[in-house]
């Protein structure tokens, strides 16, 4: 992530903390959900895109793909691989056909990731895949009393995945084979929620579904020059730093300047962390404060 100056100067007039927990499960304390095995991002996901999520248990099942290292197996990124929707598909058919007489179901999902429906609630904890991802797996594996079964599981998956035709086709491409699944996410439909953001931007199909479940209003991020001008008292926006634009940091800081946003919160997920930075009117002013290499925060 490329800074510039007006962020910069931004992170060196405000508070600058890390916090120790992901984005997902940040987000999911802010619009009061709780944590069950897992944070439920699943089923979230399923209610934001307007998925049927009934009685069922979901989890995120994430195509990946596993580099052997010398001594061990990084998860590599992009994480989940990104898929032509015939690779998907093709891929999605076979599982479902080898864990047909398992109680597993994988169904097409959003954002890269497949669905898995569940009949009954594993005793089972597991990891986000962007937590994961670019580090060796071992640490992150699935926990639990059912932790050995499902690891099983995740090994029949592997040799399916192994000689299947559409990664035969990508690794003669010189692209990544889909070599294992991930899942994570898991839960419920929890019950409804209650959040202090009055409007929520953003195309994550989890925050979505929160939105979707405090019963706030949700719409696409067009730009944050929209979002200002709109004007809600807390607004929740989410979105790839480049999806921001080059004026970003510049308007929150005459906002803040001239009074008309009462805080600013910038939180920026690294791992299974996030850098947050927070300002008010009063930080514009400190102009003691000097900014200094990005690279200095991390």
């Amino acid at each position: 992530m490329a800074a510039d100056k007006g962020m910069l100067r931004m992170f060196a007039r405000g508070r600058v903390q890390w916090l120790n927990t992901s984005c997902e499960a940040y987000l999911c304390q802010q619009f009061g959900i709780k944590k069950q095995q897992d944070w439920p991002l699943a089923v979230l996901a399923r209610l934001g895109e307007k998925m049927p999520v009934d009685g069922a248990y979901w989890m995120l099942a994430s195509p990946v793909h596993f580099s052997l290292q010398r001594d061990s197996f990084v998860l590599a990124r992009p994480a989940p691989l990104a898929l032509h929707l015939q690779e998907s598909e093709a891929l999605r058919i076979s599982l479902n056909r080898h864990f047909a007489g398992a109680g597993l179901e994988f169904l097409p999902g959003a954002q890269g990731h497949w669905h898995l429906r569940l009949s009954s609630v594993p005793a089972l904890s597991t990891t986000a895949v962007e937590t994961v991802a670019g580090h060796d797996v071992a640490s992150w594996l699935p926990q639990g009393e059912d932790a050995q079964h499902w690891r099983q599981l995740l090994n029949e998956m592997q040799m399916l995945l192994f000689d299947h035709e559409v990664n035969q086709a990508r690794e003669a491409r010189g692209e990544l084979a889909v070599n294992s699944v991930w899942l994570h996410g898991g839960g419920i439909l929890p019950s409804p929620s209650e959040t202090a953001a009055c409007k929520v931007y953003g195309e994550n199909a989890t925050l979505k579904g929160m939105a979707q479940l405090a019963g706030v209003s949700h719409a696409a991020v067009a730009t944050l020059r929209t979002v200002m001008q709109e004007g809600p008292p807390h607004a929740v926006l989410q979105s790839p730093y480049v999806g921001l634009g080059n004026e970003w940091c510049e308007l929150l800081w005459q906002a803040l300047k001239a009074r008309r946003v009462r805080e600013v919160d910038l939180y920026l997920p690294w791992s299974h962390r996030m850098l947050h930075v927070q300002l008010r009117p009063a930080d514009v002013f400190k102009f003691w404060r000097k900014p200094i290499a990005l690279e200095t925060y991390f």
